[in-house]
């Protein structure tokens, strides 16, 4: 019933997470007004919640108190740090430890911060609770408050702070501008595309994020290698590289794509003695890397003709990466929105992406984003692999 009610309010926030074979694996819910939410849903559906609530005080009979205090919460929300409030979150406990927490709550926030939200609290218990502790401390929330309950649980209340869009005057704006805005007022980030000058670092990113990323080998090849990848993506006309930068234009995410992944592997293919020349150092330290080279090229261009195991024609996300030493990478999601947006700005109908299976935080974020699952396969080097597909058909423009 609690469920229900939400859902029916337009102003609350709710999203699921999917699986590849659609069971829910996780959701997270909460309100944008708390103040008086439990006291209008005993109202609203006073017979149902009577009924519920008198199942449960049988069950168990120490929790009348709480249902009382549920119905006269108008106070305590009024002392809480905002009224909009992160009511729920949970995950199922095969898929904890692999992103699905983290992108529920990327997806929550931003879907807030889009709402004209300027704060978020949230209540969690302060004892034997470390790892939920943590878990939100790593996405930015900051603890403003310790009490306890009349039942002796002690509380932390922690808060993140967003940008009231409506304040920005955002409205009449492309998507694409809209989560430019907000990557720049909530999370401190400019936007901006990739020039020459930035090969350097888009390699070092890359190199940084693939360390910890299943199944990741393009970051085996070396710096140097990464450095002349990323120039010869630059040159390229058809290849669009967004980057999230701070003040001091260091950039800290980006992600890279083509319009045209047929012309993409093309033009590789015409600059493959330039790209063999960076990999020269690397090769004589490492030589057993002439096979892993080989192999991943061959399966590439295997299997059917539609899809193969890489994404070969149209539009295409080919990588995609945020500095992992930052505490808050929460705006990682509105970097692959606005890269999204501007696609779907260039009037293209879909972006696919190719994702290996153990690589669940950007699985799991691009399915929640409305990314479906076209083709699945295991490669010959017994990976898992997915191709997702965005479909922008029926958006406006």
């Amino acid at each position: 019933m609690l469920y229900r009610e939400i859902l029916q309010e337009p102003d609350n926030v709710c999203f699921v997470a999917i699986s590849p074979d659609d069971r829910i694996i996780g959701f997270i819910f909460g309100v944008t007004n708390q103040v008086g939410f439990y006291k209008r849903l005993a109202k609203k559906k006073w017979l149902s919640f009577a009924l519920v609530s008198s199942k449960a005080a049988l069950r168990r009979p120490s929790i009348i108190p709480r249902l009382f205090r549920a119905l006269r919460y108008d106070g305590k929300a009024k002392e809480a740090s905002s009224p909009a409030s992160l009511m729920s979150i949970a995950v199922a406990p095969e898929e904890k430890g692999k992103g699905t927490g983290k992108s529920l709550v990327n997806m929550f926030l931003n879907e807030m911060a889009q709402k004209g939200v300027e704060k978020i609290c949230l209540t969690t218990d302060r004892d034997d609770n470390e790892s939920t502790n943590i878990f939100y401390k790593k996405l930015g929330f900051l603890k403003t408050r310790e009490f306890k309950t009349p039942e002796g649980r002690w509380m932390y209340e922690y808060t993140v702070n967003l940008s009231a869009e409506k304040k920005l005057g955002t409205q009449n704006l492309s998507e694409h501008s809209r989560h430019k805005r907000l990557l720049k007022e909530v999370y401190g980030y400019n936007l901006r595309p990739a020039i020459e000058r930035d090969t350097k670092r888009l390699a070092y990113l890359h190199y940084e994020a693939a360390k910890i990323q299943p199944g990741a080998f393009l970051h085996k090849l070396g710096m140097r290698f990464l450095n002349e990848y990323y120039r010869l993506l630059i040159e390229e006309g058809d290849e669009l590289i967004l980057c999230a930068v701070d003040e001091a234009d260091q950039i800290f995410g980006f992600i890279s794509g083509t319009y045209s992944a047929q012309k993409h592997f093309k033009n590789l293919g015409k600059k493959r003695f330039r790209l063999l020349l960076s990999l020269s150092p690397k090769i004589l330290l490492t030589p057993k890397l002439l096979f892993g080279i080989w192999h991943r090229s061959s399966i590439a261009y295997e299997a059917s003709d539609q899809y193969k195991y890489v994404v070969t024609s149209g539009c295409r996300i080919e990588y995609w990466a945020w500095d992992p030493s930052q505490r808050t990478r929460n705006g990682s999601v509105l970097l692959l929105l606005a890269f999204l947006e501007k696609v779907r700005d260039k009037g293209i109908r879909y972006v696919r992406a190719e994702v290996d299976a153990p690589n669940r935080s950007v699985l799991v974020t691009h399915l929640i984003l409305g990314a479906k699952v076209i083709a699945r396969f295991t490669t010959p080097d017994k990976r898992e692999r997915m191709i997702l597909e965005h479909r922008f058909d029926n958006l406006e423009a």
